[in-house]
């Protein structure tokens, strides 16, 4: 996000915001550079793809008109939602097979516990109390295996957390 979202979020001045995301950057080039080259690939395709092993593309129907019209602002658009679209679109599809790692652990041992929300990365289940810490450990084991079908060169980590009512 830009130092004009950043700053409301976590209520810091545009100033501080701007030389968070510098430093962020400053601390891991590759990041930046990766994406300038795909918010510039996606900005001339018109399209952007995922990274494997999904590979979901994302298409820009606005892309030929705004070339055509040399449209800077819906370029721009592309060019942060293609920022965009590889990292969520590899978080989306890492949630949705956690979901079903989960759930056939749930069926094959016979728990006492229901699935009953995903909120963008996070998984809500339901489970008695006597399996709540053994359930911790299943979802953990499951995300994270579902995390590695992508990541294959950083630790993937998971927070769990238990509670009798959800608190986001």
């Amino acid at each position: 996000m830009s130092e004009f979202k950043l700053s409301p979020t976590i209520q810091v001045p545009i100033d501080t915001a701007r030389q968070i995301i510098n430093d962020f950057f400053a601390a891991v080039p590759k990041v930046k550079k990766f994406l300038e080259t795909i918010g510039k690939a996606g900005r001339e395709a018109g399209r952007i793809r995922a990274p494997k092993p999904f590979r979901r593309i994302r298409w820009f129907p606005k892309h030929t008109e705004a070339v055509a019209t040399n449209n800077t602002k819906i370029l721009g658009e592309i060019e942060r939602a293609s920022k965009n679209h590889p990292i969520q679109s590899c978080n989306a599809n890492i949630t949705k097979l956690a979901l079903i790692y989960i759930q056939e652990r749930i069926d094959k041992e016979s728990l006492d516990a229901k699935i009953l929300l995903a909120i963008h990365d996070a998984i809500l289940v339901e489970a008695h109390d006597s399996i709540v810490e053994y359930m911790k450990e299943v979802m953990q084991e499951e995300m994270i295996r579902a995390a590695k079908s992508v990541i294959h060169t950083i630790p993937v980590v998971v927070d769990t957390v238990t509670g009798k009512y959800w608190k986001h």
